[in-house]
């Protein structure tokens, strides 16, 4: 169950957190955090984060510093955690990225934020899977199947 709190940042600008969002239901691992400005505008642009750790530790925990910035400088931030191995095994990490993406665009309104606008960032294996979002979007193999991904967009 996703959890919301409010925080004043160091700019005086409050940040929204959620909490625990499921992207995708059927895996217990598929949940992120979302950090959002309290200043009341739309169509902001957007960062996502997925973590580092060698596709087998770490979670959406390791960006709340950076989310709680970009949402203190007037961006949405949102920290993903996915299936680490051995039940992410290739390819399903990059399926779960590639949903929870979806999952961040379809809910882009009720967030204020423009689909269209969002950054992915990663290090280390969360890198890896950044790229993937951005260069292997058509390939086969990483065809997420999450309900989310029914309208799928090409990333630009």
């Amino acid at each position: 169950m996703a959890t919301a709190t409010a925080l004043a940042g160091c700019s005086g600008a409050g940040v929204e957190e959620i909490h625990g969002v499921a992207y995708d239901d059927r895996f217990a691992a598929d949940v992120l955090d979302v950090y959002l400005p309290e200043d009341g505008e739309t169509a902001r642009p957007a960062v996502m984060f997925v973590h580092g750790g060698g596709w087998r530790i770490g979670s959406r925990d390791h960006h709340v510093d950076h989310a709680r910035r970009l949402a203190e400088s007037g961006y949405a931030a949102i920290s993903i955690d996915y299936r680490l191995t051995p039940d992410g095994v290739y390819p399903r990490s990059i399926q779960d990225s590639m949903c929870a993406l979806a999952f961040v665009r379809s809910r882009a309104g009720e967030w204020g934020i423009d689909p269209d606008r969002i950054a992915v960032m990663g290090y280390s294996a969360g890198g890896h899977l950044v790229s993937l979002l951005g260069v292997a979007t058509d390939e086969p193999d990483f065809a997420p199947d999450c309900a989310a991904d029914r309208r799928r967009r090409r990333p630009r």
